[in-house]
């Protein structure tokens, strides 16, 4: 058997084997990714629900509203 023959299925199984690691590397970096894009989305939206949470109690607090109204229409 010549050298070549020895030497080419070895590289193909090498390099077989190297891609399909980088495959499943790549879906778990994926996964990483998306978990910490999801948490700072998350932490975005909490911190945006409370400032309109604030800002509404300030409104509620300077423009005063008279819950007698609100409850003669129920």
């Amino acid at each position: 058997m010549s050298p070549l023959r020895k030497t080419v299925p070895g590289k193909i199984g090498g390099l077989v084997l190297i891609l399909g690691l980088g495959l499943s590397q790549s879906g778990c970096i994926a996964t990483a990714v998306g978990v910490v894009a999801g948490t700072a989305i998350g932490i975005t939206g909490k911190a945006v629900g409370m400032t309109a949470k604030g800002a509404g109690m300030a409104v509620g607090a300077v423009l005063p509203h008279d819950h007698k109204k609100d409850e003669a229409r129920r």
